[in-house]
């Protein structure tokens, strides 16, 4: 369990570090006017952000399904009170 969570800290810090050189990266592009790196940094940025986002969602966790089943629950009949077919 601790090893899973070291891993999980450490990747999270690796993520966090990815998008702090692409912020530097975009600094540096419009400081200096060079497209190259501006492209790099943004870059870098967005693969930052899918990182933080898929190191925090646990892997027991299913992507895109509820895992109920039930879809009848936000259905707006049900809200007010109403029939269901």
């Amino acid at each position: 369990m601790l090893s899973g969570l070291g891993k999980g800290i450490m990747m999270r810090l690796a993520a966090y570090a990815v998008f702090v050189v692409g912020f530097v990266l975009l600094f540096r592009a419009f400081e200096n006017s060079s497209v190259l790196v501006g492209i790099a940094g943004g870059i870098a940025v967005l693969a930052a952000m899918w990182l933080m986002v898929g190191f925090r969602s646990p892997p027991w966790m299913s992507r895109g399904k509820s895992g109920t089943g039930d879809t009848e629950i936000d259905s707006p009949d049900n809200s007010r009170g109403g029939r269901t077919p």
